[in-house]
């Protein structure tokens, strides 16, 4: 399940979580031998990308003549509908690559990390910061998403990914939103205070329906609702410029939530 929305006013519209469902994620249940990495392109102003490992493409479209489509992967989208892409394990350079298809500028590469890719584990890397038109250049960087290979189904698991160049830490504070609970559940801090370019650890609530907050951030407080359900592992990440106020402007901060699992 992927999910966008806007911040309308420093504020999530709890709408923009409304009725989706967990069609097109990968089932990462099975055992996995190599690595699975979600590729977010958060960089403002980026152009279309493809990521690779290395000189492997894992991420890229063709077009009906079977040529490289000049698309990739826009700001603001995550790379092959939200599904993992599997690489073999090892050492990479982990790369955002134009997807132009002129020759000047096909896979010139816009962003880049190295990192090791551990078999049977999931990775996320962002594409962040602002995009350099000049310099075709863009910062990035790469979270593991610890997903066990057994969950518990009675819990829902969700972090909070901090892609906000000009952030301060953020906090996630979920509330549950079911009334008829007695005593009613304390607020619960989803890891705690989260600085640019990292992520919280995965916390466990009970399925249901949540009114969420993040504070910090240099910003007023960001608010909005969500649905999680049992044995799930949820990602919610946010982008954007955040001293940006109008809400017609492509870098107002905006959020994306992940169905992980």
């Amino acid at each position: 399940m992927t999910k966008h929305g806007h911040i309308a006013a420093l504020v999530l519209s709890a709408a923009a979580l409304a009725a989706c469902g967990d069609s097109g994620q990968t089932d990462i249940s099975a055992p996995v031998t190599g690595a699975q990495v979600l590729f977010y392109n958060d960089a403002l102003g980026s152009p279309g990308v493809n990521f690779f490992a290395d000189t492997l493409k894992l991420t890229g479209t063709l077009t009906s003549a079977g040529a490289p489509s000049p698309s990739g992967t826009n700001y603001g989208q995550i790379a092959a509908g939200g599904d993992y892409t599997q690489a073999p394990p090892g050492q990479y350079a982990l790369s955002g690559r134009l997807s132009d298809t002129t020759a000047a500028l096909q896979n010139t590469m816009v962003s880049s990390v190295s990192t090791t890719l551990a078999g049977g584990k999931s990775y996320s890397y962002f594409q962040a910061g602002p995009y350099d038109a000049t310099a075709k250049h863009a910062d990035a960087f790469v979270v593991e998403d610890p997903i066990p290979s057994t969950w518990d189904y009675t819990v829902a698991n969700i972090r909070f990914v901090n892609a906000i160049y000009n952030a301060s830490p953020g906090t996630l504070t979920l509330v549950n939103s079911d009334t008829t609970i007695h005593p009613t559940p304390a607020p619960v801090v989803v890891g705690g205070a989260t600085a640019y370019k990292s992520a919280s650890a995965f916390v466990a609530v009970p399925p249901g329906t949540y009114a969420f907050t993040v504070t910090g951030l240099n910003a007023a407080k960001f608010v909005g609702s969500l649905v999680v359900s049992g044995g799930r592992y949820y990602t919610l990440s946010i982008r954007g410029d955040i001293n940006v106020t109008s809400t017609k402007a492509a870098t107002f901060p905006t959020f994306d939530f992940l169905a992980n699992r």
